[in-house]
């Protein structure tokens, strides 16, 4: 029984942590379009680090999706390249 709620309990951590990552992905594309948009009204302080932030977001929440839940393994020269990959393909 004591296993069985533990198993439950690692089920549902991993789905969070899933949905987590999920959702800072979609942040992350929020604020980067978001911060295009506003940037045609003229370049700010404000819309620059909303960009930046997005860039973050949304490069950290992909890394943990392809290297943690997909197991998936780069050489170190392929990181840049997947960074890169990942902001202009997504």
């Amino acid at each position: 029984m004591i296993e069985n709620k533990e198993h439950s309990r690692s089920q549902l951590g991993k789905l969070i942590s899933k949905y987590l990552v999920f959702v800072g992905m979609f942040i992350g594309a929020g604020f980067i379009s978001g911060s295009i948009v506003h940037l045609g009204e003229g370049i700010n302080p404000w819309d620059i680090s909303i960009l930046v932030i997005g860039v973050i977001l949304f490069l950290v929440s992909t890394s943990i999706q392809e290297f943690v839940f997909n197991k998936r393994s780069i050489k170190e020269s392929g990181v840049l390249k997947f960074l890169l990959y990942s902001l202009v393909y997504h």
